[in-house]
Formats: C-alpha cells, structure tokens, sequence
C-alpha cells in the first residue's frame, strides 16, 4: 500500500465501527476478571498487512531494549521510525472517530489520547522474550492524567498457540488466570488497567528463531476516575504467578495485598509532596518551574520504595 492511498481514507469514518462498537459494549462490561474485549480483523485487510509489511526487524532501527528478568522485549515511541501506514494509522487511533468508539465501548467518557505514547509504541518480543504479570503505571508522567484504557493492536501472522504469547488476565490477588487473549494478526485487544488489574504473557516464547511477537499499544486517559478505583500514584507493579513464587503460593498472593496495601500509603507522601510543589510555585511564581518535576520523580522514588519485592523465578 502506498501512503498517497490514504489521502482521503479515514478507517473509523467507517460506520462497521460504530456497529462493532454497539456490539462490544455488553461483551466488554461482562469480562473475567476484569472489562476486557478483542476484536478480530480490526482494521482493513490491506492496512493491517501494509503495517506488518512495514514493521521494523530488530535491526532496521534504534529500539529500546529491555532486558531484565520482568521483561525482554524491544521498544520503539518515535514514530519517526514508524513505517508509512503505521504513522498515518497512529494518527487515526488519535482520532476523535476512534476515541468515541472507545468511549462506547468501554463506557469511559472524555477520553484523552496520549501522542507521546508514555509506555506504548511499537512493541517487539523475540524468542525467549516475556513480560511478567504487572499492574501497569497509573499517572501519566508529565501531565498527571489517569490512565484508564489500554488498547493493543497484534501483528502476528500464523501465530500458533504452542508459541505462548498469550496476553494472560488474573485476577487482582494473583491466584488465577482469568482470560487469555492469543496475539493473531489483526485482532485489537482492549482492557481496563487499575492498580489490581494483573496481565502479562509470563513465559518465554518458543516462536521460531527470526519470528517475534509483534503490537502496536497505545494508551488512553481521562482527568480524574472512578472514586472505587483511586489508589494513588504508581509505577508498574509485577507480582509473581504462586506457582512460580520462590517461596510458594502465599508469597505471590500476598504480593497483590501488599501492594494495595502499600499504594494508599505512598499516595498520601506523593499528594503531599506534589502540595508543597504547588504551595511554592504559587508564593514564587514562573522561577519555580523546576518543582512541580521534582516532586513527580520524589512521588515516583517514594512509590518505589514502598511497594513490596516479588521474586521470580
């Protein structure tokens, strides 16, 4: 496909999206164990092919690489990097077209999408790759909003189900694996994250060597939440599965728990520090810029260090 094809192309223009949207609605607020809901072929057949065609190997570009025993897997938010089609299509998922088919879907009003895409992007997970169960972040990091949708787009053609991958769902005090959603080509995946709301593909992938798991996640905010899910500023939160937990099953549910537990605590040392940021800058005008960034990586050190240590295996 060439990018000259989309000059008067707008995807969620389309009123199937609309339709699709009325439709998942119901499945969306009935998910286990928590809303979720994946659509299949998504996008037009020759826009999801043009984007995988498109898809950046490890090697064409400069990805962020992480390596670390919660996660293995490549990065990439600089959508200068981005192919053609993936670009325009980032764009669209922007969209006010696509944000009120999430807002239908998921319930969640005035939504906010986020161009930077803090945590989303191009993801690339090769062979051996995995991401750990986690609670993702909750505050956006630069303009505080809350993070309230998730949406993964997959990329992988003839994904078999032996090669792992599976987005896992469990429940918020990690006992059990509630849904899983295998990454098929074009199938869009699109959840609720809280602080309690667990998921990860947590075993290595035996693809074949060369192949990768392939997405493009992007995420979506709104000013403020439901009081029921107000848990304070975090970053992500990995918890063990109990059978993999060092210590058994106790310690992996307890880890949720303690999490919970913890959140609240560093919420009221973040609110506060970030008031004192307020206070001065307001006493002290524009030359006190640099506080309010302070006070986020102060809230963020202070979340850290209070939130428990899971072992893995």
């Amino acid at each position: 496909m060439q990018l000259a094809d989309f000059g008067s192309r707008f995807i969620f223009d389309d009123p199937r999206y609309e339709a699709m949207a009325r439709e998942g609605a119901e499945q969306y607020a009935k998910g286990t164990p928590f809303n979720h809901m994946a659509f299949d072929n998504f996008l037009p057949e020759d826009v999801a092919e043009a984007m995988l065609a498109e898809f950046p190997k490890p090697s064409d570009i400069e990805w962020h690489n992480y390596n670390r025993p919660a996660e293995q897997k490549l990065v990439c938010v600089d959508e200068r990097k981005f192919g053609p089609v993936t670009r325009n299509m980032l764009f669209q998922f922007n969209s006010t077209p696509f944000l009120r088919f999430l807002e239908t879907v998921t319930g969640v009003p005035n939504m906010i999408a986020d161009p930077h895409m803090r945590g989303g992007g191009l993801h690339q997970t090769p062979r051996g790759g995995l991401l750990k169960l986690h609670a993702d972040f909750n505050k956006h990091d630069e303009n505080f909003l809350d993070r309230r949708i998730n949406v993964i787009l997959y990329l992988n053609k003839n994904w078999k189900e032996e090669y792992g991958g599976s987005l896992e769902l469990w429940d918020q005090e990690v006992t059990y694996c509630g849904a899983k959603i295998l990454p098929v080509f074009n199938r869009l995946a699109i959840f609720s994250p809280t602080s309690n709301t667990f998921h990860g593909h947590p075993d290595p992938l035996t693809c074949p060597e060369g192949d990768s798991r392939k997405s493009l996640a992007l995420f979506y905010y709104t000013n403020g939440r439901p009081e029921e899910e107000v848990n304070g500023a975090h970053t992500t939160i990995f918890a063990a599965r109990p059978e993999r937990a060092h210590r058994g099953g106790a310690l992996a549910r307890l880890a949720g728990l303690h999490a919970a537990r913890a959140v609240p605590r560093a919420a009221a040392r973040c609110a506060s520090a970030t008031s004192r940021a307020r206070s001065r800058s307001a006493a002290e005008g524009p030359g006190i810029a640099g506080i309010a960034a302070a006070a986020r990586f102060q809230a963020s050190a202070i979340v850290t260090s209070m939130l428990p240590r899971v072992a893995f295996e």
